[in-house]
């Protein structure tokens, strides 16, 4: 007797993903097809349904016929008719304790035991298919055919404006004008590689994985994240103090000793976007002081942390006209600073592009510069003017010159809550960094945010 099944190769960093019960041999994950089901949908469905991942990208490789293993790993008299097919999957892979309780994944060497079919697909998939697969395809399809989920919008779209705008940084606003392409990732230097994110996504991770977690948002805690997110995985684009005591620190404690924490620059404001998911806006404007407390613990740049969270609460909920975006956030950091409460008003009030006005008399011909209070109200100007593009979003953020990838990072993150990120340019999604903590890992902990604070 045959029986038509699905079998999944799940390529991951780790190694090709195999699943086992209590007892008995590791096997590639997938199982018997339907009456009205078929082989590719079985495969799909039982993957989910055992690992508990969602595919977004699935390739027929072969057929493979097979005696059947049972849940000892027993051959019996029955075959299986296996199609086979490459998956490529979104989550956290966890057993579902019914007829899967043990994960692993196998590589070339690996003393895992696996049964003897297992080892022939994969011998197969290893010697004829996998050098001939195209990963830009892959990619490709996925950015075509998944439908991104706010969080994981506004995560990748933070990600992206920071390593298309890095390469801007510091510009004049002639220089960036005469220098700007759209059609591929810059280095910003020699070592830096092209599609490398910023410390401006490398925070937002931080604050982003803080919410998640079951421990209270406070500067500790807070501290803590940023210490563990710089540590496990060092990134560039850091001020000098931030970046010393990051060094230096083993835990948040230490961080917060180390710092002065009274800087009015633009830190607290370039990480600030996901506190703007909590669903009650006295929590986001909580949140958003402590996470400027921290590292620029100053009237205005708490006032421009606050903007920031609160704009993105204000897109993320939908609660009104983007264009009135100004008055939203000055109603929320109105008893914070009023030197920040009266250039978010002129700026509203801007009926012409005024440099000297957004910018300040000394950067007219910078651009954005390292300041909270003015990197917020960039953002604003971008999101009131640009909120139903993430195209045209990020190249008007980009052609505002001096601090690039901040302005590019928070308000592309923004704004792609609602417009998403697939009329950009694939090459944005397809060039972002994607070792470690890069595009994949956005896209899961993307999953987890919006699973925690969904939204229609």
């Amino acid at each position: 007797m045959a029986r038509r099944r699905g079998t999944a190769i799940v390529e991951t960093s780790e190694g090709i993903l195999v699943t086992a019960g209590k007892q008995g041999s590791f096997l590639l994950p997938g199982g018997g097809a339907g009456k009205k089901e078929s082989r590719e949908q079985a495969t799909i469905r039982e993957l989910k349904e055992e690992t508990g991942l969602k595919t977004y990208y699935s390739k027929y490789l072969f057929k493979h016929h097979a005696p059947h293993i049972d849940s000892f790993g027993k051959k019996t008299s029955h075959r299986d008719l296996h199609k086979v097919f490459l998956i490529k999957a979104v989550g956290t892979p966890s057993p579902n304790y019914h007829d899967v309780s043990r994960i692993a994944f196998w590589k070339p060497g690996s003393n895992l035991d696996i049964d003897s079919t297992t080892r022939e697909i994969i011998k197969r998939y290893t010697k004829q298919y996998q050098r001939n697969l195209n990963e830009k395809d892959r990619d490709l399809a996925f950015f075509k055919n998944y439908r991104f989920n706010k969080c994981q919008n506004m995560l990748l779209g933070t990600a992206i404006g920071d390593a298309f705008g890095v390469a801007f940084e510091g510009m004049k606003r002639e220089k960036v004008h005469n220098h700007f392409q759209f059609d591929h990732y810059s280095r910003k230097k020699h070592k830096w590689k092209a599609g490398k994110y910023t410390d401006d996504t490398q925070m937002s991770i931080a604050v982003a994985e803080l919410l998640i977690s079951e421990k209270e948002f406070n500067k500790i805690n807070l501290a803590d994240k940023f210490v563990e997110v710089y540590r496990r995985n060092p990134h560039s684009g850091y001020g000098s103090s931030v970046r010393e005591g990051l060094k230096k620190s083993k835990n948040g404690l230490k961080f917060l000793q180390i710092i002065p924490g009274n800087k009015e620059g633009n830190g607290a404001c370039m990480r600030a976007a996901p506190i703007g998911i909590l669903p009650d806006i006295k929590d986001v404007i909580k949140y958003a002081k402590i996470n400027a407390e921290i590292t620029h613990n100053t009237p205005s740049a708490i006032a421009s942390s606050v903007c920031v969270a609160t704009a993105s609460h204000y897109f993320y909920y939908n609660l009104g006209n983007p264009k009135k975006i100004f008055d939203y956030c000055i109603e929320a950091c109105k008893d914070i600073d009023y030197e920040s409460i009266k250039y978010f008003q002129e700026v509203s009030n801007m009926k012409e592009f005024n440099a000297e006005l957004l910018f300040g008399v000394e950067k007219k011909d910078y651009g954005v510069p390292v300041n909270g209070m003015r990197t917020a109200g960039a953002v604003l100007y971008i999101l009131s003017k640009f909120y139903d593009n993430s195209e045209t979003a990020l190249k008007e953020s980009i052609l505002l010159g001096g601090d690039t990838d901040s302005t590019g990072s928070i308000s592309l993150g923004i704004i792609a809550m609602n417009r998403g990120i697939k009329k950009l340019p694939f090459f944005l999604f397809r060039d972002l960094e994607n070792e470690g903590y890069g595009r994949d890992y956005l896209i899961d902990l993307g999953e987890k945010l919006f699973l925690k604070y969904p939204v229609k």
